[in-house]
C-alpha cells in the first residue's frame, strides 16, 4: 500500500474517482466537478453497513442521509467539503442552508471569488 504524500493524504479514504476529481478541481477550479465531488464526499460519510444509496444518487438524498447520521458526522462532512473545495463556510451560512440547491449555490459563490496570488 502506498501512503499518499502531502495534502493528498486527507483525501485517501475517498474512492479513486473522487480523489482524482478533487485533485483536478484544485488545479483547475472547474465548476462541473463540484457536484460529483460533493456526491463522493457524501457517500464517504454514509454508514457502509446499510448502504442503499449509491455515489450517483441525487445529491438531495445523499445530503439527507448524511444529516441523519448525526451532528458530529454532519460537522465532519462540512469540514471535508471545505477541504475538498478549498473554501470556508461561516456558521451563519451553514445555518441558512435549507436544501442541496442552496448548498451548491453557496459553494459556487465561494469558488467564483477571485483569489489573491501568494506574495513572493
Amino acid at each position: 500500500m502506498t501512503i499518499p504524500s502531502g495534502n493528498d493524504y486527507q483525501f485517501s479514504g475517498y474512492d479513486a474517482s473522487t480523489r482524482q476529481m478533487i485533485s483536478t478541481f484544485h488545479a483547475t477550479r472547474e465548476r462541473h466537478l463540484v457536484l460529483p465531488i460533493l456526491s463522493g464526499v457524501c457517500f464517504y460519510f454514509l454508514p457502509k453497513e446499510n448502504q442503499t444509496l449509491k455515489p450517483d444518487s441525487p445529491l438531495e438524498e445523499l445530503l439527507g442521509a448524511v444529516k441523519e447520521c448525526g451532528s458530529l458526522t454532519l460537522v465532519e462532512f462540512l469540514l471535508a467539503v471545505e477541504e475538498a473545495m478549498r473554501v470556508e463556510f461561516s456558521d451563519a451560512e451553514m445555518r441558512s442552508i435549507r436544501n442541496a440547491g442552496e448548498f451548491l449555490a453557496l459553494i459556487d459563490s465561494k469558488i467564483a471569488l477571485p483569489t489573491t496570488p501568494p506574495q513572493e
